[in-house]
C-alpha cells in the first residue's frame, strides 16, 4: 500500500476529526466529503509542486508551487491534513479543462527529469482524471468560497 494524496472540499471540522482520531472511513461519507481529487498516483508529495508549475505553463499565469500555500492542521508520522490557501485554489481554478491532457503530459515529463533514475511510465487516464478532478474541485471551491484541504496518509 502506498502513499495516499487527496484533496477535499467538505465539512472541515469533520474531516479534521477523521484525521485526528483515525476515523478514515468518514472520508467516504458524502456528508463529510463533498468533492475529492485523489492524486495517489505513485508520486511523491514534491511532485505536486511540479504539477503546480505545469498549471502555469498551460495557463499563462505566474508560477506557484503548492507547498508554500499549505498550512498544517494536523501532522503525524502516518497521516496529515493541510489547509490550502485560497491564492493557490484560485490559481488552479483558472486552468482551462481542455488543457488538462497537455498539463498531465508535461507533468510526467517534469517527473521524468526530476527522477531520472526511475522509470516513470506514460500518464494513464487515471492521472488525467485525477488532475481534472483537482481542477474542478478548485473551481467549485472558488465559486462557492469553500476551504480546500489536502490530506495524506500511509
Amino acid at each position: 500500500m502506498g502513499l495516499t494524496l487527496e484533496f477535499y472540499i467538505g465539512n472541515k471540522e469533520r474531516i479534521e476529526k477523521a484525521f485526528r482520531e483515525v476515523l478514515l472511513e468518514l472520508l467516504d461519507d458524502p456528508n463529510v466529503i463533498h468533492k475529492r481529487a485523489d492524486l495517489s498516483l505513485h508520486v511523491d508529495p514534491s511532485d505536486l509542486d511540479l504539477l503546480s508549475v505545469e498549471f502555469a505553463v498551460r495557463s499563462g499565469r505566474e508560477t506557484l508551487q503548492l507547498r508554500p500555500f499549505l498550512t498544517v492542521l494536523f501532522d503525524e508520522v502516518d497521516r496529515g491534513l493541510l489547509l490550502i490557501d485560497t491564492a493557490w485554489v484560485n490559481y488552479v481554478a483558472h486552468v482551462e479543462e481542455q488543457s488538462i491532457d497537455k498539463i498531465v503530459r508535461g507533468w510526467y515529463d517534469s517527473m521524468r527529469k526530476e527522477h531520472s533514475e526511475e522509470d516513470i511510465p506514460d500518464p494513464t487516464q487515471e492521472a488525467v482524471d485525477a488532475v481534472q478532478d483537482l481542477v474542478q474541485l478548485c473551481k467549485e471551491a472558488k465559486k462557492n468560497n469553500l476551504n480546500v484541504l489536502h490530506g495524506w496518509f500511509l
